[in-house]
């Protein structure tokens, strides 16, 4: 464990990733194959059921706070970062059922964007874009999981149950082989 004291904010360092997801994307050529999309979002499929199961909203799921750590040439692991911003609803009082569905299903509009933003190294100003193109991505499970989250209706979004359940996250066809945009 390290300390690092930089403008009256203290930083405990608990464990040293190599990089942050945005990192490699911004390297890559074309984005992220699906099967690299899938090997990032299987590991941190495992850290969202651990939050999810303890009512915590992450609010700010992004490139950047995903870090990457290598375990040798071509295996990595991710963990997801930056809890600032992070809510407990179990606290939350004054929220409707709505208000709380609406904020329970924020995090996973956040990460369609995420994978949005891997496939195609960009981000756009609005879900109707991004609709327009996933159709272009040749992994049917990955069009199906975004057209899934990207939804602005909170009624009409997946529900955290499903996404882990879904096909493009509940797997263990995990390629390692497809890996060329996440190397040291």
């Amino acid at each position: 464990i390290d300390k690092i004291e930089e403008d009256n904010i203290v930083f405990l360092v608990t464990e040293l990733y190599d990089n942050n997801l945005k990192t490699f994307v911004d390297k890559s050529k074309d984005g992220f194959k699906p099967g690299e999309i899938k090997i990032v979002m299987n590991q941190l499929s495992s850290v969202l059921k651990e939050i999810v199961n303890q009512n915590i909203i992450h609010h700010d799921i992004r490139l950047e706070n995903i870090l990457v750590k290598f375990n040798n040439e071509s295996k990595f692991d991710v963990k997801l970062s930056e809890y600032g911003k992070a809510e407990n609803l179990t606290n939350q009082k004054n929220l409707t059922d709505n208000e709380t569905k609406e904020l329970c299903l924020s995090d996973l509009f956040s990460l369609g964007e995420l994978m949005y933003e891997m496939s195609f190294k960009k981000r756009e100003n609005s879900t109707e874009e991004m609709i327009e193109n996933i159709n272009k991505i040749s992994d049917l499970d990955l069009v199906d999981l975004l057209n899934k989250t990207l939804v602005d209706d909170v009624e009409q979004r997946i529900d955290w149950e499903d996404f882990f359940n879904h096909n493009f996250i509940d797997t263990t066809d995990l390629d390692w082989s497809q890996v060329e945009n996440i190397k040291k």
